[in-house]
């Protein structure tokens, strides 16, 4: 299994929806970084939000709105293209003749969850690398002045996030923390698209797949309120259960094991 897993990290890294979505994510990284640039160009450092607030990953910044709606693009292009391809070219029928398709569906789905988590996780850190050492660190967050009364009392006040204790005693460790539970939320989308790659036959079917996926949950959060990806981000801004996004996760899980479990049972029929 190992040796799968392998081959199908080398297999992922060499098509080129791969990195299409690995493009998408650094133009995102790199535009919050120049906007960053024009909009502080000239500021005294006072003025300058904490790097937590420039956080490519959070809900409170200047692009994620735009962002939001393409993350399930990201995830599908991440992996999702590749089963059709494999369709296309017959090359699946040379792995058939080499392993069981059982290893070859688990494997895949292993191997496109990391590539995942690594390329979500890697833009992040490298992102907030950059912004630490391109702007100077001030104290002001969206919550006021840090360690001052009126900081603290925004915090007590209703003004929280997961983990509110870490993010008050180091942002860093927080968005090192946030940075690698959207990592595994992002993989467990692209394991979804994985499954669904398996039993549709063309890419267009993908790309409304990744649409009806954009769309539901922002319809979700226009009815309701309530933002999946919230609970996955360094939003500081709000409060949420977190209950619904573990539900949208478990669910997406749900479906995939149904899919793969179908597929490799009909498989094993013929």
């Amino acid at each position: 299994m190992k040796l799968y897993i392998r081959n199908q990290l080398y297999m992922l890294i060499r098509q080129p929806y791969f990195w299409i979505s690995a493009a998408i994510v650094s133009a995102y990284s790199i535009i919050n970084i120049i906007h960053y640039g024009i909009t502080y160009y000239g500021k005294s450092a006072l003025g300058i939000m904490t790097v937590t607030d420039l956080y490519i990953y959070n809900s409170n910044n200047s692009f994620w709105a735009v962002f939001s709606v393409l993350i399930p693009f990201v995830c599908m292009l991440t992996y999702g293209m590749q089963t059709l391809t494999d369709r296309e070219r017959g090359t699946i029928n040379y792995y058939n003749s080499r392993i069981d398709m059982k290893s070859y569906y688990i494997s895949g789905a292993i191997s496109c969850a990391i590539g995942t988590f690594l390329e979500i996780l890697l833009s992040a850190v490298i992102s907030t690398a950059l912004i630490f050492v391109s702007y100077p660190q001030s104290d002001k967050t969206v919550l006021g002045t840090r360690y001052t009364e009126s900081y603290w009392l925004n915090i007590q006040s209703g003004y929280r996030t997961h983990f509110v204790k870490l993010y008050a005693l180091n942002p860093i460790i927080y968005l090192l923390i946030m940075s690698l539970i959207f990592s595994i939320f992002c993989s467990v989308m692209v394991v979804f698209f994985y499954a669904v790659s398996i039993v549709v036959k063309k890419k267009i079917h993908m790309i409304l797949v990744a649409g009806i996926m954009s769309y539901t949950i922002l319809q979700i959060y226009l009815a309701t309120g309530y933002d999946i990806y919230g609970d996955v981000t360094a939003s500081i801004i709000g409060w949420q259960s977190g209950i619904p996004t573990i539900i949208f996760m478990m669910l997406m899980l749900l479906i995939s094991v149904v899919i793969v479990k179908y597929k490799i049972t009909k498989q094993g029929r013929l």
